[in-house]
């Protein structure tokens, strides 16, 4: 085959691609939604539902951006690939593993998730703190649990901490629960991804020991507690999802920490693997009161601060107030009164908009706020965004022995190294060859089309030698962005011819085999006497040898006539033949150069590049749908084009097809071009597709004429026509 070239180019491009160009790439995208529809698909069937939804996916390379993923739990999935959890990983094919186990993770939450219960559960906890009233064994548990009531409705400072840290215990909780189940309900390849990114997550993470001891330039007093209480909750997250914790050197964390980490690991196994909203309700709350002490402790900060604000904005208040009464004495009373009352309430530092915006006393907000960016920095997901839905499959009732088996051994097989033995695996490999073929063809167009021109100067210098009537020149257009609409149009004509291809490239299969096998040509007129032909009286009892061939040694030429004689019915039929051509050769892998030809009121003649000798991608193959019927023609100019590119070719049978309704523009520069072809030692064959059958067989010659007006005939006129001029 003669497109080593372009082999050579997607080599190279699968071995250089980048992960921005792989993911951002439409392949990459179409394997996704064709991921998650089949998902869906799978876990409808195994909960016994019919008619999934479609859900829409996003893909984002974003690297500066801190999104993850996430999802509306209801019409769309969004990706950023660019996230730093895939992104420093070296190998391409484990990012890609990763994506998957991302993607997945999020159609967990669009199956699974309560997005509604969970909604309203923090819609009312900005309005009125945690309501609920639930009861604690332990004496301490419940003072804690009812002093921490009391002062996240008292404190707006505590209850904004508290109220985020409820929602990462929320996500945490639900993360590992999704997960879970959605792992219950496929297997393969998919939940393998899974689990490659939940270890490597676990792999990444910072140990308990190493949050407690980072440091950082502007941290305040508070910030030893603040990590305390991110350190208990990044464990709870692992402890919740990997039934692990990740501790390092335990002697270097207090005995205190330790303990309540074991009494948050007790409140989770209790908890189990429940997807009951009310009891992850419960088991969050219940964590919060364990780590309410080191709430308690950012309280001295932020009443202290909070005092120091209020007594100063009191002053400030009455300050102002004393102006007011200076600059408006004629104002009514009540009025008077009504502002000064406004002024104090807006000192109070005790409500959740004036927390925030008095000064100092923000800092232990701020500090959370940094130590919870970067626990969510190191984790995989995010909030629903505006979630208010229910999860699709929430009421399937779940095999969890059966989940909690599969995970076990999908988590160990990735552990083993085995994630991409499975055969799912391979689907990485053809995306990137696709991704990899796209840019190598965009690449290989852009060269082409340079390559077009430069030889069609060098062409036209020489067809100026031999005549100069052709001295008006021409052009050589090709079409590098191929429309969507022509892969539609051209599968509707390659089902409708395929048969014929498919009957041409037999019988000339067949031919070949026979000359292979048989090197002897009997009943000929000279040679070496055959003995066992001594009986004819025709003089044919001789042979000759012949050497055995693997391939033809054959190039073929199309030449398409695109002018307005060729509209309706004609340039139709000339589509379904160029198709089939196209078959016919990828088939029996016969260089061939195709193109169209018709003139312009001011752009002389211009010639329809289709495919190129050397041309095997399926661009060229669409690249055929443009044929259309445009202005007038003329043949002599195109075929002294096609006879000085045929003549640079190292085959031995150099044939060129004209495809013409039989009335050409000019005929008797024509005739003489022709003439010079043959004489080079080039075939030119004079092809019929309309009603003009005589006219073509004049202007060629009946021995140089095919008739391919019925393409049920073509396939045995095709293979007589090749089997004429293979050379022995």
């Amino acid at each position: 085959m003669k497109f080593e070239g372009l082999q050579k180019k997607v080599s190279q491009f699968m071995k250089n691609l980048t992960a921005d160009t792989f993911f951002q790439s439409t392949e990459y995208l179409e394997y996704l939604q064709k991921m998650v529809q089949a998902v869906l698909a799978r876990c409808f069937q195994e909960a016994g539902k019919i008619n999934p939804p479609r859900i829409k996916v996003q893909v984002l390379y974003e690297p500066e951006n801190k999104t993850t993923a996430c999802t509306d739990s209801n019409s769309w999935i969004l990706l950023n690939a660019a996230y730093k959890l895939i992104r420093n990983v070296p190998d391409l094919k484990k990012q890609f593993e990763l994506s998957i186990g991302m993607v997945l993770h999020e159609l967990s939450h669009v199956l699974f998730l309560d997005g509604l219960g969970w909604h309203n559960f923090f819609v009312d906890y900005e309005k009125a703190g945690i309501v609920r009233k639930m009861t604690f064994s332990e004496p301490d548990m419940q003072t804690d649990y009812e002093e921490m009531q009391a002062r996240i409705k008292d404190n707006g400072i505590i209850k904004k901490i508290i109220g985020k840290d409820l929602k990462w215990l929320e996500n945490a909780m639900n993360d590992a629960i999704d997960e879970l189940l959605i792992s219950e309900m496929i297997s393969g390849y998919y939940t393998k991804c899974l689990f490659v990114l939940r270890e490597e997550m676990f792999d990444k993470a910072e140990t308990m020991e190493e949050r407690l001891n980072k440091k950082s330039a502007d941290e305040g007093p508070e910030a030893v507690t603040v990590k305390k209480i991110s350190s208990l909750m990044m464990q709870t997250l692992w402890y919740s999802k990997y039934g692990k914790t990740k501790l390092g050197n335990e002697l270097n964390i207090s005995p205190d920490l330790l303990i309540d980490l074991e009494r948050i690991k007790n409140i989770i196994d209790a908890h189990g693997n429940s997807n009951n909203t009310v009891a992850i309700e419960n088991c969050i709350i219940t964590i919060a009161t364990v780590m309410w002490p080191y709430y308690r402790e950012l309280l001295k900060y932020t009443d202290s601060t909070a005092e120091s604000s209020q007594g100063q904005s009191k002053d400030e208040g009455q300050e102002q107030s004393r102006d007011n009464e200076s600059s408006s004495s004629g104002e009514n009373s009540s009025e008077k009164k009504a502002e000064s009352e406004q002024n104090n309430s807006m000192s109070t530092g005790t409500s959740e908009k004036n927390d925030a915006e008095n000064g100092k006393n923000t800092e232990p907000l701020e500090a959370m706020m940094k130590e919870q960016e970067s626990m969510n920095a190191s984790m995989p997901f995010t909030e629903a965004q505006g979630s208010s839905y229910k999860g699709i499959l929430r009421e399937h009732e779940p095999d969890m022995e059966k989940a909690t088996k599969r995970a076990q051994k999908a988590s160990e097989s990735v552990q083993d190294g085995e994630a991409s033995s499975f055969a799912g695996g391979t689907e990485f490999d053809k995306i990137l060859k696709a991704v990899a073929e796209e840019n190598a063809n965009v690449a290989y167009e852009k060269e082409k089309c340079q390559e077009l021109q430069t030889q069609k100067r060098e062409i036209v210098k020489e067809i100026r030698r031999e005549d100069s009537y052709y001295d008006q020149g021409f052009q050589i257009k090709r079409e590098s962005n191929i429309p969507d609409t022509y892969e539609v149009l051209y599968k509707l004509i390659e089902k409708e011819v395929c048969k014929v291809a498919n009957a041409c490239s037999r019988r000339l299969e067949k031919e070949l085999e026979e000359r292979k096998i048989n090197t002897k040509m009997s009943g000929q007129y000279m040679g070496y006497l055959n003995k066992k032909q001594l009986y004819r009286t025709d003089g044919q009892v001789f042979y000759r040898n012949r050497i055995p061939f693997e391939k033809l040694d054959l190039s073929l030429c199309i030449i398409m006539d695109e002018s307005g004689s060729m509209r309706g019915n004609r340039i139709e039929a000339l589509k379904n033949m160029a198709v089939l051509v196209d078959l016919f050769v990828r088939k029996l892998e016969i260089p061939c150069l195709m193109f169209g030809h018709s003139t312009g009121r001011s752009e002389g003649t211009i010639m329809y590049h289709y495919r190129d000798f050397d041309s095997w991608s399926k661009q060229d193959s669409l690249r055929l749908m443009g044929i259309t019927a445009r202005g007038r023609n003329n043949d002599g100019h195109v075929i002294a084009y096609a006879i000085q590119r045929m003549m640079e070719r190292e085959e031995r049978t150099k044939v060129i097809i004209v495809i013409s309704d039989g009335q050409p523009h000019e005929t008797v520069h024509m005739r003489d071009t022709i003439q010079r072809g043959r004489k080079a030692g080039i075939k030119i064959i004079g092809a019929a597709i309309g009603d003009d059958a005589e006219n073509i067989k004049a202007l060629y010659g009946e021995e140089n004429f095919l008739n391919i007006t019925e393409l049920n005939n073509l396939p045995k006129s095709m293979v007589a026509l090749i089997k004429r001029y293979i050379v022995y």
